[in-house]
């Protein structure tokens, strides 16, 4: 029997189990321990007649919902998409790009993740979906600007001792670049 599961089948069952079953489900699953005699802890049994709070359903078990003759089987579904990064002129900060040649085009992750992204979501939305996508353009969700991090990047990283005017800018664009990437 694999602990781990059951540890997290017993989380998921959440407000109908009793209090005292409810402590030990929270403590299987957060202090996973393969040596541990769980069997002689838990009434198996009555965790078996449990009906389980299902947060999540197949596309069998959704509602679908047939529109001009075609059959839609993710109708009763909301879909987030989160295509990460953010690619433009952000890639080259992250390290997010490649090219092959100087004379090519730059190939930037956040811009493939964000194609493939509005692709799917269009996939999504014809078998009934409604699609949700976490970013929409090559520009940061975070309202924020890198200058509103500036104080914060320069606290993570340690002053220079010396007062070379090249160490000195070293470190100021070292700050720039972690206040950036915190942005």
């Amino acid at each position: 029997m694999d602990y781990r599961v059951l540890g997290v089948f017993l989380l998921t069952l959440g407000s109908s189990l009793p209090a005292m079953e409810e402590k030990l489900a929270n403590e299987l699953s957060v202090r996973y321990a393969p040596y541990a005699a769980w069997e002689a802890q838990l009434d198996l049994e009555a965790i078996a007649e449990t009906e389980p709070f299902i947060w999540w359903r197949s596309p069998k078990e959704g509602s679908t919902v047939a529109r001009n003759g075609a059959v839609h089987p993710l109708a009763s579904y909301h879909i987030a998409l989160e295509p990460g990064h953010i690619g433009g002129g952000w890639a080259e900060l992250e390290g997010r790009q490649f090219r092959i040649a100087d004379e090519d085009f730059w190939v930037r992750e956040g811009e493939l993740v964000l194609e493939v992204a509005q692709r799917v979501k269009v996939a999504l939305i014809n078998l009934g979906a409604q699609v949700s996508l976490v970013r929409e353009s090559h520009h940061p969700v975070n309202p924020k600007t890198f200058e509103d991090y500036w104080e914060n990047a320069a606290s993570d990283l340690s002053a220079p001792n010396e007062p070379s005017l090249s160490v000195q800018l070293a470190h100021a664009h070292a700050v720039r670049d972690r206040a950036m990437r915190m942005a």
